[in-house]
C-alpha cells in the first residue's frame, strides 16, 4: 500500500511539473516569477511536492533560482531540448507544430544514418529480430490493433538505434520513443498505417538483414519522409 501511495505522489508530483511549465511565463521573453509558496496554491499540493516541482523546473532550464527573487522563466529555447520531459510538454502546448518540425528534422538526421551502421554492425539475432518485426508491425497494422502497432514500431525503432554501434545513436532512443507515442497521444497518427509506411519498414529490416548499408538508409529516409508528410512539416 505504501509503494501504491508513493507512485501516486509520483504521478501527481509529474503532471504538476507538466502543468506548471506549460502556464509559466517567459516563453517568449525572461522575466516571468513563480515561488514555491504559488506553486502551492495555485495546484493544492504540499510544501514538499512545490519544491519537487521546483526543482524538476530548475533541472530541464525552465526556470532558474535567484536569490530573494524565486524561480524565474527562461525562454523555451533555452530549455533542455534533449529532455523527455521537455519535449512531452511541448508536445501537448501551443508548441506542438514547431516542436513535432524540429523533432523530424533529428530523425531525418539520426535514423537513417543508424540504419545505415545497423545494416554493418548489429548482431545477426537482432538482423534476423527486425524482419519478424516488421511483419508484427504490418499484421497488427492492417488488423487495426493500433496499441500493439505502436509498441512494436517503438521496439523497431529503438532496436535500431541500441545496435548500430553508435552509443550516441542509442541514447536518443529514449527521445524517439517519446516521438512516437506522442504522436498517439496527441491523435495525430492515422488510424490505419498507410501501406507505404509498411512497405519502408519492410524495406528498412530487410536491407539490414541483409547486410546493406545503402538500402538501409534509402528505406529509413523513406519513413521518416512520409512521417513529415503526413504531419505536414515538409
Amino acid at each position: 500500500m505504501a509503494a501504491e501511495l508513493g507512485a501516486h505522489r509520483g504521478d501527481h508530483t509529474q503532471d504538476v511539473v507538466g502543468a506548471a511549465a506549460r502556464s509559466l511565463p517567459g516563453v517568449k521573453r525572461r522575466g516571468g516569477r513563480r515561488g514555491d509558496a504559488e506553486f502551492q496554491r495555485r495546484f493544492d499540493v504540499s510544501r514538499t511536492v512545490a519544491r519537487e516541482v521546483a526543482k524538476s523546473l530548475e533541472t530541464a532550464k525552465v526556470v532558474t533560482v535567484r536569490r530573494r527573487i524565486g524561480l524565474v522563466s527562461q525562454p523555451v529555447e533555452e530549455w533542455d531540448a534533449l529532455s523527455t520531459q521537455v519535449i512531452h510538454w511541448k508536445l501537448h502546448s501551443t508548441h506542438r507544430k514547431e516542436q513535432l518540425r524540429t523533432l523530424t528534422e533529428l530523425r531525418l538526421a539520426i535514423e537513417p544514418a543508424a540504419a545505415t551502421s545497423a545494416a554493418r554492425y548489429a548482431p545477426i539475432d537482432v538482423k534476423s529480430r527486425l524482419p519478424l518485426l516488421a511483419a508484427e508491425l504490418r499484421h497488427t497494422g492492417e488488423n487495426g490493433r493500433l496499441d500493439e502497432f505502436h509498441k512494436l514500431d517503438i521496439e523497431f525503432h529503438s532496436l535500431i538505434l541500441h545496435n548500430s554501434g553508435n552509443e550516441m545513436f542509442a541514447s536518443l532512443s529514449t527521445i524517439i520513443a517519446t516521438v512516437l507515442s506522442g504522436r498517439v497521444e496527441l491523435h495525430m497518427y492515422p488510424q490505419k498505417p498507410k501501406p507505404e509506411a509498411l512497405d519502408a519498414h519492410d524495406a528498412v529490416a530487410q536491407a539490414i538483414w541483409q547486410s546493406s548499408p545503402d538500402n538501409a538508409r534509402q528505406a529509413m529516409h523513406r519513413i521518416v519522409d512520409e512521417v513529415a508528410e503526413t504531419l505536414q512539416l515538409s
